[in-house]
């Protein structure tokens, strides 16, 4: 008979141990997802300050809008005046007085337009101090006047 060859004890093999890439590329995912968090967070919140302010001033740029005579003889009786909150509308404001910058669709029986509306603000009573109406047929009417509105971005009135 054969003998058994006694195989010797050994001790279990222990798990390969892990670099550090885990944990840094762990760390460095939750660091993105709280960046991200906070990015959508400051966006919204713009947004949210932004359509709070213009939906105060937006009816004051709606009734300029249809109270002028050249608008009327263009596009006839307007029967939509719609705000774009997001369309380049700026609006600065300290204390009582304030510049802002509002642009609106507009429609009537004879066609459509872009407009832009100017309004200032003194003793916290907004006023439209003019506008520029974009006519789908290329023709402009400009009508009153134009403000600076300070902000980060570039300026945009008559004057530039």
């Amino acid at each position: 008979m054969s003998e058994a060859i006694p195989v010797p004890f050994s001790e279990p093999i222990p798990p390969k141990k892990s670099g550090p890439l885990k944990w840094i590329l762990l760390g460095c995912g939750g660091l993105l997802v709280l960046g991200l968090l906070c990015f959508g967070g400051c966006l919204v919140a713009g947004y949210l300050g932004v359509r709070k302010s213009v939906e105060e001033i937006a009816p004051v740029g709606e009734a300029y809008l249809r109270s002028q005579s050249e608008i009327e003889d263009e596009l006839g009786k307007l029967s939509k005046v719609e705000v774009r909150p997001l369309a380049g509308t700026q609006v600065h404001v300290e204390n009582q007085r304030g510049r802002a910058r509002l642009l609106y669709s507009i429609e009537g029986p004879k066609g459509k337009a872009d407009a832009t509306v100017w309004l200032e603000r003194d003793g916290g009573v907004w006023t439209a101090v003019g506008c520029e109406v974009a006519l789908s047929n290329g023709r402009t009417i400009r009508i009153g006047r134009s403000v600076d509105v300070p902000s980060g971005n570039k300026r945009r009135s008559w004057r530039d």
